[in-house]
């Protein structure tokens, strides 16, 4: 083999690898061939079979036999189902992170390098156009075009907050269910009930301001119906816990209760054996909403504090899903 064809073979080999460095590859649950699994809801019927495709923010994403999307509420699956879900989200992202977190930037001595290399590349070009055949030539610009488009590229991910870390805990729940000591929490004189403790961690640098939304569908089919227990806005992002019952005590502002007659934390407290799914959700804002009162106020409620975040940019969600299971 030529000197020249060596080198040539050499050139592509380094392209190959730039472009690979440059590029992560994504893992996604289920593979073509692979068995649909069939969902089923809280009191066991079947809601669709399925693979499971994307689970983000309280919301679950299927593809069915005939490649639809679908898309769902956690909530809307039976507990073994929603732990399914938690598993492989978080399989997924075991694999996922690595390959971002590596290919996530160059560091600028080497974006330097591969310009001052495209930049050779290019010159070299020119130099030979007329001495070698014009595909060498061409071939050396290009390569040196592309080098410099990579050393210049910048990256999206560095512009991509960082909220994967955001989570949240209560010592009230233990392996996915409310301790019986947080159940049916006695009303004071006042109407008002001890709140559940919250912790959180990791708020994303860009929050300006913190929402807490504790939530329950009634009914697990209908999603449109909704209580609400715990509804708080005007957090500081500094705070990282609500101890246990302080949550109408602290320097933020609190809404109604479940029933709407206080302001008040609901205690979850189900009269008949069954087991209930419980959504906590911090929400980190990038402004304190405007469209919020700055007090407590027993006008608003869930849709009220909803809409209220969904005006502003959230820039991370932390969220403790949890059972209430009574015998």
């Amino acid at each position: 083999m030529k000197i020249r064809q060596v080198v040539y073979w050499g050139i592509f080999l380094l392209l190959m690898f730039l472009m690979f460095l440059k590029n992560s590859a994504f893992a996604h649950a289920r593979g073509h061939g692979v068995p649909l699994r069939v969902w089923k809801n809280q009191v066991g019927e079947v809601v669709v079979r399925a693979n499971f495709l994307k689970y983000e923010n309280d919301e679950v994403w299927l593809v069915d036999e005939y490649t639809v999307v679908q898309q769902y509420k956690l909530s809307d699956f039976s507990a073994s189902d929603q732990d399914y879900i938690k598993e492989i989200y978080g399989q997924i992202q075991a694999l996922n992170t690595p390959l971002k977190s590596e290919a996530k930037h160059f560091s600028k001595e080497f974006r330097y390098t591969l310009l001052g290399l495209g930049l050779l590349f290019i010159l070299v070009s020119f130099l030979i156009f007329r001495q070698k055949p014009k595909v060498y030539s061409a071939f050396l610009a290009a390569f040196g075009a592309i080098v410099i488009t990579t050393a210049c590229n910048k990256d999206d991910d560095n512009n991509t907050p960082d909220t994967a870390s955001f989570t949240l805990t209560s010592e009230a729940i233990v392996n996915g269910q409310l301790l019986d000591a947080y159940k049916c929490e006695d009303k004071g004189a006042d109407g008002t009930e001890n709140s559940i403790p919250l912790a959180w961690s990791n708020v994303p640098a860009e929050a300006a301001s913190l929402a807490v939304i504790m939530h329950h569908y009634p009914f697990a089919s209908d999603t449109t119906n909704v209580n609400s227990y715990l509804l708080l806005w005007g957090i500081d992002p500094g705070v990282t816990e609500i101890p246990y019952g302080t949550a109408d005590d602290g320097p933020w502002y609190m809404g109604a209760n479940k029933d709407g007659t206080a302001i008040s934390y609901t205690s979850p407290c189900s009269p008949s054996s069954a087991t209930h799914a419980y959504t906590i959700t911090v929400y980190a804002l990038d402004q304190l909403p405007s469209s919020l009162p700055a007090e407590s106020s027993l006008a608003v409620d869930y849709a009220t504090l909803k809409a209220a975040i969904s005006s502003v940019t959230v820039v991370g969600e932390a969220v403790l899903d949890f059972e209430d299971i009574t015998p």
